[in-house]
């Protein structure tokens, strides 16, 4: 018989029983009524007992009790069936809902028990080092740090080294001093620095050819001083709007022996200011003006920098955006200038948490190029007749983070576009013997480098970096060379405490020569120096609380190599003497 026809036999059935139940009930009720209504007629008669007053007693029942279990919770299982479906082709979906646990303790964050103060850390350190070596070279260096340590260090500091080599006026000396001071002020909300230094360097340009060539001493001399001052203004906590800034202002005095001079201004405001939760805006506003005065050019270069940008800080990636717009002297008067904006884009990425992080990025920038700065890189130049700033567009990507529990690396890809980049050749002019260094400007050329470092540190007991640095120069216009650029150099710096009070430390250096322009013959032709390795080792140790010993060993392998043509660099040589602490 079809289903739907016996479904609705048995709702009929149903429905017909209805009325006999309603009787039956109505017949229950009926007889209960009758049976407890003399027990509740009973339940009303008042009682008498003896000693005790008439009183009516009255049971009433509020609820009833009937024990049950809890409905048990089922997964509930839904599947649609279609009638006209065959069985074995039936694709069963199931409804599965979501089992929500809760719990009655739940984790907390786990905190420090101290929180590191964001005030710097002022040491306190009196000392008092000398020495002395072969080459008659003595040497004298002492520290002094003054103030409470806590919102006030005053940190004094200077040095002087001398030293005569074997070759004819080839000796230097080598002096400076410097007091730096930081304040804490506005209740631990600011932090001003300042600073006042004077460095001073002596050498002779003795690395002239032929050797037959005479030069009075004085004419050989080549003296800089450099007198100057810079202060700075730092928050160290947020403020109401949360603006982080930082300005400076910087004034540095050059001069050397031969009526040259150079007065150097610079102001830099850095400040960022969070916008949005992770995105923040980041400014910076730079400018440097130079003014360079020789018996035989003038010259004003000034450069000013403006990068308004956003940042996007995420705890995986890190992102910079931002125009850096220039301007930029492009001659010796101050009414010649440029306008240029350069892109500066820059992505960092944890790839893999703590073990590889990847940065990539695309960035314009200019070097500010001076006569001090030139004379740090060579300071065997003659005065510079011009003063050309470098513009750089630079494309790079890198890879970063920990091998190991100790070990890190660093390693980037570089290509870099340059406009008027400065370089350093001998002088040919007759009777000169080649023993200054004139600057030429390299209007066009492309650097491609690589970079890669490795770090091993363990606490303060030993640290050792080892880096490298291949470049490739191409793309040179006007048909010139990068002289005095170095295409490979590999250095590694080592610190070891040994013992307790036993300290050591390693430098090693190793390059390839870099090109050189000679002239012979009236002709000019472009040779390579040497390859060279100089490594240096120094010992310490601490005998008593207040008095130690020291020891340095300098070019171990007594390597003659040159760095810049026609000037070789000292042989090997010890220096060595007492430190003495002056903290109680």
């Amino acid at each position: 018989m079809n289903r739907l026809v016996i479904n609705d036999l048995m709702n009929m059935t149903i429905l017909c029983r209805i009325p006999l139940y309603l009787y039956r009930m109505s017949m229950l009720t009926l007889c209960l009524f009758l049976m407890g209504y003399p027990v509740f007629l009973w339940a009303q008669v008042p009682t008498t007992n003896k000693g005790q007053s008439n009183k009516t007693q009255t049971v009433t029942i509020t609820t009833s009790f009937k024990p049950t279990l809890r409905a048990v919770s089922k997964l509930n299982f839904i599947t649609a069936v279609p009638s006209n479906t065959p069985i074995d082709k039936v694709e069963l979906k199931y409804d599965v809902p979501q089992q929500n646990l809760f719990f009655s303790f739940k984790p907390i964050g786990v905190k420090p028990l101290a929180l590191l103060s964001n005030l710097p850390i002022f040491p306190r350190d009196h000392y008092l080092k000398l020495g002395f070596g072969n080459y008659l070279t003595p040497y004298a260096e002492l520290g002094i740090t003054l103030g409470n340590m806590k919102k006030t260090s005053i940190q004094l500091y200077t040095d002087y080294l001398s030293s005569n080599g074997k070759a004819l006026n080839q000796q230097y000396t080598k002096a400076q001093a410097n007091v730096k001071g930081n304040f804490i002020l506005s209740k631990n909300r600011l932090n001003l620095e300042t600073s006042i230094f004077y460095n001073y360097s002596q050498q002779y340009k003795y690395g002239f050819q032929p050797d037959g060539l005479r030069f009075s001493k004085d004419g050989l001399r080549q003296t800089f001083n450099t007198f100057g001052f810079n202060i700075g203004l730092s928050n160290l906590n947020y403020n109401r709007f949360k603006v982080n800034y930082h300005p400076s202002f910087e004034f540095r005095y050059f001069k050397d022996n031969n009526k040259g001079s150079e007065a150097k201004f610079t102001v830099s405001y850095p400040f960022s200011i969070p916008i949005w939760r992770t995105i923040g805006f980041d400014f910076n506003r730079y400018a440097d003006l130079t003014i360079f005065k020789s018996p035989v050019a003038s010259i004003y270069n000034y450069l000013v920098s403006l990068r308004p940008g956003f940042t996007y800080l995420h705890p995986k990636v890190d992102v910079l955006i931002a125009p850096n717009i220039t301007i930029n002297n492009k001659g010796a008067k101050l009414n010649t200038a440029e306008v240029t904006v350069l892109p500066i884009v820059a992505v960092k990425a944890k790839v893999i948490q703590n073990y590889i992080v990847a940065e990539a990025g695309w960035k314009g920038y200019y070097t500010k190029i001076d006569y001090q700065y030139l004379a740090s890189i060579n300071p065997w130049l003659a005065q510079p007749t011009f003063l050309n700033n470098t513009r750089n567009i630079e494309e790079y990507f890198g890879l970063s983070g920990a091998l190991f529990n100790h070990l890190t690396y660093h390693t980037t890809f570089n290509f870099i576009q340059t406009r008027n980049y400065s370089v350093f050749i001998n002088d040919t002019t007759a009777g000169s013997g080649g023993k200054s260094f004139n600057i030429v400007n390299i209007n066009k050329m492309n650097i491609f480098k690589i970079h890669t470092e490795f770090a091993y540190n363990v606490r303060d007991k030993f640290h050792a970096v080892v880096g490298m640095n291949y470049s490739k120069f191409y793309g040179l216009s006007n048909g010139l060379q990068p002289w005095g650029l170095l295409p490979v150099d590999f250095e590694a710096n080592l610190n070891w405490k040994i013992l307790r009070g036993f300290y050591a430390k390693m430098d090693f250096f190793v390059w390839q020569g870099a090109l050189y322009q000679q002239a012979k013959n009236n002709t000019y032709t472009t040779a390579r120096l040497g390859a060279a390795a100089d490594m240096n080792i120094g010992l310490s140790y601490q005998i008593i609380k207040n008095l130690g010993v020291w020891v340095q060993l300098n070019n171990i392998f007594n390597n003659q190599y040159q760095r810049w043509n026609q000037y070789t660099v000292l042989g090997f040589n010890v220096l060595g003497g007492l430190k003495i602490s002056l903290t109680k």
